[in-house]
C-alpha cells in the first residue's frame, strides 16, 4: 500500500469503473469524506490492476498525486 502524505493518511484509494473506458479514482476517509476525479487514463488504470507489485505501487501513487492535483486546481 502507498504512503500518503499527512493530510491523506486516513484516507483510503478506490478505483470504480464508471463507463466508456473511464475510471472514478477517489480518496475516501473513514467519515465518508471523498475526493474524486475521473479519469480514462488507460495505461494508468492498466498499471493500477498490475499483478507486479511496484507497478501497482507506483501507480497508485501516481493516481493518488493526480486526485490531490485536480483538489488543488478547483480551490
Amino acid at each position: 500500500m502507498s504512503i500518503l502524505p499527512p493530510p491523506y493518511a486516513e484516507y483510503q484509494f478506490v478505483m470504480r469503473f464508471v463507463g466508456y473506458g473511464h475510471y472514478k479514482l477517489s480518496l475516501v476517509n473513514k467519515n465518508g469524506s471523498e475526493r474524486t476525479v475521473i479519469t480514462g487514463d488507460t495505461d494508468l488504470i492498466q498499471r493500477l490492476s498490475s499483478e507486479v507489485e511496484q507497478e501497482r505501487k507506483e501507480a497508485t501513487d501516481e493516481a493518488i498525486a493526480l486526485i490531490i492535483a485536480s483538489q488543488k486546481q478547483s480551490q
